[in-house]
Order: C-alpha cells, then sequence, then structure tokens
C-alpha cells in the first residue's frame, strides 16, 4: 500500500505539472499572440516614423537647394550692384569734369 500510495501521488503530482504545463502553454501562446499584436503596432509606427524622417529630409533638401539659389541670386545682385556703383562714380566723375570745362569756358 505505501508503495501504490507514493505511485499515486506521483501520478497526481506529474498531472498537476502537466496541467500547470498546459496552463503555461495557453499563456505562451496568448502572450505570443499579445507580442505579436504589439510588434505590429510598433512596426506601423516605425513605418510611419521613417515616412516623417523621409518627407523631412525631403524638405531639408529643397530648403538647401532654395537657399544655395537664394545664395547665388544674393551674389549675382552683389555683383551688379558693384558694377552699377562703379558705373554711378564714372559718371559722376565724368559729370564734374564736364562742368569744370563748361566752368572754363565760360571763364574765356
Amino acid at each position: 500500500e505505501g508503495e501504490g500510495e507514493g505511485e499515486g501521488l506521483a501520478a497526481a503530482a506529474a498531472a498537476a505539472a502537466a496541467a500547470g504545463e498546459g496552463t503555461s502553454v495557453a499563456s505562451e501562446v496568448e502572450d505570443e499572440d499579445v507580442f505579436t499584436a504589439q510588434e505590429l503596432r510598433l512596426e506601423r509606427e516605425v513605418e510611419q516614423v521613417l515616412s516623417e524622417l523621409e518627407a523631412t529630409d525631403a524638405a531639408v533638401m529643397a530648403l538647401r537647394a532654395h537657399l544655395e539659389n537664394a545664395t547665388d541670386d544674393a551674389e549675382r545682385a552683389r555683383t551688379e550692384l558693384a558694377q552699377l556703383k562703379g558705373v554711378a562714380e564714372n559718371w559722376e566723375r565724368a559729370a564734374a569734369e564736364g562742368r569744370r570745362e563748361l566752368a572754363e569756358r565760360q571763364r574765356r
């Protein structure tokens, strides 16, 4: 009887362990389902962030191109302004020389 009782306890312990494992396996399956849903949500978030990053990168590239064009335009404007200042200075010198010549002619 002692041995039979020991075997019965061992069988009960094994059955309890199996039942516990069954719960554990079911719990793991549920965890995997939740984890998969979590992974899918994170994947969507990552894709959204990557999409936003690509859009931001495109905007930065467009702004850099715009800045380069504006810089080129500003340089051209500086060059043209320097040329116009030179023309204005030459015009002023020529006008002053013309006034001097007229003044000398009037004195004669």
